[in-house]
This record gives C-alpha cells, sequence and structure tokens, in this order.
C-alpha cells in the first residue's frame, strides 16, 4: 500500500498566497487566474479519466501518493448502482471504473482476489457491498474452532489477543487512534491510516502477549521470528504466526497473520491486521506461505 498524503485540515497550515498581478494592473495576475480554472477542469477530468481510462488514473494518483479518500471512492465506485446498456449489462465504462477501484482495494488491502472474484465483483449489475469485497469473510463458527485447535496446542496467547481486535477498521481519513497505536509499537509513524501496518498490527499483538516482535514494519520479516512450527512439531499448528508472499515468487512484499487453520486443501485463512482495511481474514493459497512460528519459549504440548 502506498504511503498517503495527509489533507490538511480546515484552517490548518499556511496561509493561500496572493494573487500576483503583473505591470501594476488592479486585475487578477495569471496565477490567479490559473487556480480558478484548475479546480473545475479537474473536476470534470478526474471522472472522466476513472470511468475511460483507468490505468492512467492509477499511474497519476495512486501510485504518485494517494491517502485513504481514494479507498474510499474506490469502494463509493462498487457501491454505486452501475449502468447498464441496452442488454442489461454493465457499460464497458463502469467495468472499467470498477477495474480500477478492485485494483487499489487488492493494494490497500493486503490480499490479491482470485480471478473469478475480480470478474464477478466487475460484471454485477448490481452495486456491491463491503462486506462482498471480502470474498471469504470471518465467521463466528470457524473463530471457535481456531482457539479451541490452538488452545489444545498451547498456541493461543497471541490468538486471543488478535481477536479481541477484530472490528477495528481504517478511518475515512486521517489516522485513527487504535492504528496508531499498532503502528507506534515499532515506533512506527504515519500520516494516516492508509499507510501499511499490517506488521505493525501483528508487533503490538506479539507485544500484548508478552513476546518481542519482529521490530520492522515488513510482513516478510516475520519469517524469522521465533520458531519453524514445521521443525518443531512437524506441522502448522493453528495459532502460529503465519506469513505468505504477494505476487510472484521473487516478491519481497507480504501478508502477516494468525494461522487459523486449513480453508482446503490448497487455501489457509489468516487473521490479521490491514486486512481488507480492517482487522480481518483472508484466505491465501497454501503455496503463498513462506513460513509458520512459533515463540521461542513455546514447547509442544504433551500428547
Amino acid at each position: 500500500m502506498p504511503r498517503g498524503i495527509k489533507a490538511a485540515e480546515p484552517g490548518s497550515g499556511p496561509s493561500p498566497a496572493k494573487p500576483i498581478t503583473q505591470g501594476g494592473s488592479s486585475g487578477p495576475g495569471w496565477l490567479a487566474v490559473f487556480e480558478a480554472s484548475w479546480k473545475p477542469l479537474a473536476a470534470v477530468a478526474v471522472p472522466i479519466a476513472v470511468a475511460l481510462s483507468p490505468a492512467m488514473y492509477k499511474y497519476y494518483t495512486f501510485d504518485r501518493g494517494v491517502d485513504s479518500i481514494i479507498a474510499q471512492q474506490a469502494l463509493q465506485i462498487l457501491q454505486k448502482d452501475p449502468r447498464l446498456d441496452g442488454a442489461g449489462s454493465i457499460t464497458e465504462a463502469d467495468k472499467g471504473a470498477r477495474d480500477w477501484a478492485i485494483s487499489v482495494i487488492e493494494r490497500y488491502s493486503q490480499v490479491s482476489f482470485s480471478a473469478t472474484t475480480k470478474t464477478q465483483l466487475r460484471e454485477s449489475a448490481s452495486p456491491i457491498s463491503q462486506t462482498a469485497i471480502n470474498p471469504d469473510p470471518l465467521t463466528t463458527e470457524e473463530l471457535q474452532k481456531a482457539i479451541s485447535d490452538a488452545s489444545v496446542a498451547g498456541d493461543e496467547k497471541i490468538l486471543k489477543v488478535v481477536v479481541g481486535e477484530i472490528g477495528v477498521r481504517e478511518g475515512a481519513v486521517g489516522t485513527s487512534p487504535r492504528i496508531a497505536a499498532y503502528n507506534a509499537s515499532m515506533n512506527f509513524a504515519a500520516a494516516d491510516d492508509s499507510v501499511a501496518w499490517n506488521s505493525q498490527f501483528l508487533g503490538w499483538a506479539v507485544s500484548q502477549a508478552g513476546y518481542k516482535h519482529s521490530s520492522t514494519p515488513r510482513s516478510r520479516s516475520w519469517e524469522n521470528w521465533g520458531q519453524d512450527s514445521n521443525e518443531l512439531v512437524g506441522e502448522w499448528l493453528v495459532g502460529c504466526v503465519m506469513v505468505a508472499q504477494r505476487g510472484t515468487s521473487n516478491s519481497w512484499t507480504g501478508i502477516a497473520g494468525i494461522y487459523l487453520g486449513d480453508k482446503d486443501d490448497s487455501h489457509v485463512r489468516i487473521l490479521g491486521g490491514n486486512i481488507y482495511n480492517a482487522v480481518d481474514a483472508a484466505t491465501i493459497e497454501k503455496d503463498k506461505v513462506t513460513a509458520c512460528r512459533l515463540p521461542d519459549d513455546f514447547k509442544p504440548v504433551a500428547q
């Protein structure tokens, strides 16, 4: 997720520059004319760019630093009624806008949608609810089973801390006190909630459970934390710190959270922070998992 730029609060910051006049004229100078003209032009051009060229809009805004306002705009694009053509299908322009929105949400949430989910989000003729953006939301039954399994294995301490934070979500603008606390656990300062906080959240939870954290706001750093679950007990224990890569096998980006168990033969469930802009769970392909780590002082429960 890119670093965000916090918008100035009303009444804060330096006073606006005075219009520059030319040759002693009492009329507005070129700067004042420019300022007066570019704002209405942008109001027209930006929506057109979103609808007609999502790739261009993404390059000129998202990749050059945007804050959580853009993430909210992406959600709004998915949540509004799409325009339909004569056959009752969503128009190509709105498909393009949804493509852009999906790409923003993917990067903000640290999770990639499957091709099937992308198609469903892109082509649905109805508005998409925010809960539907997470195609596999956490259930009470899943959570209860994970806590039970982790308690049996003796690896429930961090999981219980994380469970207590479920429901924390990024604010629309600025920095929320709770997410600021997660960042502070690693002495990390963020301009707003849009700055990636996946590793910082896990660091906060690990500290609350009484352990030392990885000390760096980088999700893949948790690959070297504690002990390897496979080496210690021969399997991934529910409740362990699980790390998965994003993108290609050479990618340094990743996601770190708590292993809740297998979804099926090919997927695992990970609960963590900054997943779909919240403390939430995600389904991840098993072949993306790079580590499953247990605390240094963990000892297997005698069978």
